[in-house]
Order: structure tokens, then C-alpha cells, then sequence
């Protein structure tokens, strides 16, 4: 991933600047587990670890990638996945956890590109929200990171950077990896 990165200037740390940002929200998210009782319940640990989670990643980003990564973590994390106790199938936490993850990182840079991170994260989106409202959370997030890594090859022809050097974005690529990562885990 930092061999790919050349725009917006070319310094070969997109992806190491995605991994220390989400090695810092890990480790808040370690210290925050230390902290909670066994018997705490569900819902204490879901907002406590949330909570670090982004207090982690938004303290830890490096970079404009670790900037907007953390800013997609937020927008995730902040669905609630239940509605007055009343679990909401995760399908629907995926689906609107993308579209506030793509609102946040677009909000998060002062001039957002297309044929960036920014578009890749748009496109994944588009897709879970278009899937079937009873799809599985397994099919949300497939469709999601099929829609990511097409939207990905196309970056190569909307910033002429990329098409000069003849690469994608590489903060595009590191939310491919994530979501494949995501597809394995579900």
C-alpha cells in the first residue's frame, strides 16, 4: 500500500499511517477492556469499547489516511445496534454504518477528491444500501467490498496522478483490505 501512494503528494505512508491508526485504536480499545468487569453489561461494554475505539484511532491517526480512516471508524462504530432493546439486524448496522462512514471522511477533508479513499468508501455504501432489506450481513458486506474494489480500479483514470504513475489510490486499496478482512471475518 505505500508503494501505490502518490497523491495527494507522494511520500509512501498511506499505509502505515492506516496500520498505526488502527494498532492506536486496538490498543485504547485493550486499555478500555481492562477496565470493565465481567459482569458488565453487553450494552456498558458495546459504548465503552466504541468509545475507545474512536477516542483511539481519532488520537492515533497519522497522515491524511489515518485522518480519514479514523473518521470511518467513527461513522461505523456509531450506529447503535439496537433500537429501544430491540436488536436491528446487522445488515442494516452495515449499511448505515457505511453511509455515515462515507458522510465523515468526505466532512473530514477540506477538499475531497474523487478517486480517492473518499470515493471507494462512497461506492461500498451505494452498494450495501442497495442490497435486499432482509439480506444477510454476510451478503451486505460481500456486495459492499465487491462495489469497494471495482470503484478501486476505476481510480486509476479519475486523478491524473494515479493514471501517471499507473496505480489506484492507496487509501482506497488499505479499505479494500479492511473490507475484504471484514467479508472473511463475517
Amino acid at each position: 500500500i505505500d508503494a501505490l501512494n502518490v497523491f495527494p503528494v507522494p511520500d509512501g505512508d498511506t499505509g502505515t499511517n492506516m496500520y498505526l491508526t488502527i494498532e492506536a485504536a486496538e490498543m485504547a480499545m485493550a486499555e478500555a477492556d481492562t477496565q470493565l468487569s465481567v459482569d458488565s453489561p453487553e450494552a456498558e461494554k458495546m459504548r465503552v469499547m466504541s468509545t475507545a475505539l474512536v477516542q483511539g484511532a481519532m488520537l492515533g491517526a497519522r497522515g491524511n489516511s489515518g485522518v480519514i480512516l479514523s473518521q470511518i471508524m467513527r461513522g461505523m462504530v456509531g450506529v447503535r445496534p439496537e433500537d429501544e432493546g430491540k436488536p436491528i439486524p446487522a445488515g442494516q448496522v452495515i449499511r448505515v454504518g457505511l453511509q455515515r462512514a462515507s458522510d465523515m471522511a468526505y466532512a473530514s477533508v477540506g477538499s475531497p477528491k474523487e478517486g480517492t479513499i473518499l470515493t471507494v468508501v462512497r461506492r461500498a455504501a451505494e452498494a450495501a444500501a442497495a442490497t435486499p432489506s432482509d439480506a444477510s450481513l454476510a451478503d451486505v458486506v460481500t456486495a459492499a467490498a465487491d462495489a469497494a474494489d471495482v470503484a478501486l480500479s476505476q481510480t486509476t483514470e479519475q486523478l491524473e496522478a494515479l493514471r501517471l504513475a499507473g496505480v489506484v489510490d492507496s487509501g482506497g486499496r488499505g479499505f479494500v483490505v479492511i473490507m475484504s478482512a471484514l467479508v472473511e471475518v463475517v
